[in-house]
C-alpha cells in the first residue's frame, strides 16, 4: 500500500483522501510500482505494461473534489513572472494554464498581463465545469488548435502526471515561436514520498535532466527565475523552457 506523506497537518481531509486513494491503487494495482531515477520517482499507474487510465483518472479527480478549495499558486509571483514573460514575449496574446483546479491561475493571469490576452486552463475532474476560463482536459492531450499556437503554457502541476516523457513533449508542442513553458517548482515538488495523487517527484535537477531530454535539437532554451516576492518555506521559483525557433 502507497504510504502517502503528511504534507499539510492542519488539513484534516488529507489522511482520509490518502486511505481511499491508497486501497483504490491497491485494490487495482498491488503493490506500489515506482520507477526511479536521477533525482526523480514516478509511481507508475501500469499493469502487465498497460496504463490503468480509469484509476488514475479516478485518482486525480478524488483529489481534486478534496481539494477544491485550495489555492497553491501565489498572486504576488504570478505578477512576477508576468513582468519576466512580457519581456520575453513582445505580444502575449493565449496563455494556457494546465492542472488549474479552481481557476486561480487563470485570474491571477489575466490580472496582472498589462494586455488582454485568452487565458485557458485545463483540469482532468469534471469540476472544471464549475469555473471559468475552465475546460475538463487530460492535460497529456494536445487540442489541434493549440499546436504552435501559445504564447504561456504554465503549470505548477506538473507533478501530476502519470509519464512527464509523454506530457513535457506534449506542452512544448503547444509553444508558438518564442512561446515559453513556464513551472513552477518547489520543495514540495521534490518530495521522495510515494503518492498515487502527485505520481512524480522530482528535484530540480532531475527536472531539468528531463527537460534537456526533450530539447528538439537545441530549439529551446532554459532559465531559472528566482527570487520570487513569496518564497514560502523552502525553495520556490520557475523553470522558463523557451522556443527559440
Amino acid at each position: 500500500m502507497l504510504n502517502f506523506p503528511r504534507r499539510w497537518k492542519f488539513w484534516k481531509r488529507l489522511p482520509r483522501l490518502e486511505r481511499t486513494v491508497a486501497e483504490l491503487y491497491s485494490a487495482r494495482l498491488g503493490q506500489a510500482r515506482v520507477e526511479e531515477g536521477e533525482h526523480y520517482k514516478l509511481v507508475r499507474f501500469e499493469k502487465d505494461g498497460k496504463l490503468d487510465y480509469d484509476l488514475y483518472r479516478k485518482v486525480q479527480t478524488l483529489g481534486n473534489r478534496e481539494k477544491l478549495d485550495w489555492v497553491s499558486i501565489q498572486e504576488e509571483n504570478i505578477a512576477h513572472l508576468c513582468r519576466a514573460l512580457e519581456s520575453r514575449i513582445p505580444d502575449i496574446r493565449f496563455v494556457l494554464c494546465h492542472g488549474t483546479r479552481n481557476a486561480a491561475e487563470q485570474k491571477f493571469f489575466q490580472a496582472h498581463l498589462k494586455a488582454p490576452a485568452t487565458i485557458l486552463g485545463t483540469e482532468i475532474s469534471d469540476s472544471a465545469c464549475e469555473f471559468p476560463m475552465t475546460i475538463e482536459w487530460d492535460f497529456h492531450e494536445v487540442k489541434p488548435e493549440w499546436s504552435g499556437a501559445v504564447d504561456v503554457v504554465f503549470s505548477n502541476s506538473w507533478d501530476h502526471t502519470y509519464d512527464p516523457h509523454k506530457l513535457f513533449p506534449a506542452w512544448l508542442s503547444c509553444l508558438a515561436p518564442r512561446g515559453v513553458m513556464a513551472l513552477e517548482w518547489t520543495n514540495k515538488h521534490a518530495d521522495t514520498a510515494e503518492s498515487a495523487l502527485d505520481p512524480f517527484r522530482a528535484e530540480l535537477d532531475g527536472l531539468l535532466a528531463i527537460l534537456r531530454a526533450h530539447d528538439d535539437g537545441g530549439r529551446f532554451s532554459i532559465e531559472l527565475l528566482e527570487d520570487l516576492p513569496l518564497q514560502g518555506a523552502g525553495r520556490r521559483l520557475f523553470v522558463l523552457m523557451q522556443r527559440q525557433r
